[in-house]
């Protein structure tokens, strides 16, 4: 039998998958920032004053998901210490 938990982590990986396919879909000239870092990105490279390492975002996601469960941290960059700015 399977339980309603089990059932619930399963839609959700079916739906992060769909989400994730639709987003592949959108050029990335097109696609609209979702988080602050993306927003921050965007702006620091247009007045050209990025980070090098972290391409003014500040950091970077690091997915640790493992069994089933979805996981991403944000991982701080240690050149611009989060700024974003170079």
């Amino acid at each position: 039998m399977i339980s309603v938990a089990d059932q619930h982590r399963a839609m959700g990986a079916m739906l992060l998958t769909q989400v994730r396919q639709a987003d592949a879909r959108v050029p990335a000239e097109r696609r609209v920032p979702r988080t602050a870092a993306e927003m921050r990105a965007r702006i620091n490279t247009r007045l050209g004053q990025s980070c090098g390492q972290c391409d003014g975002a500040g950091g970077r996601t690091e997915d640790t998901s493992s069994g089933g469960v979805s996981r991403q941290n944000w991982v701080t960059c240690t050149a611009c210490r989060g700024t974003g700015v170079a």
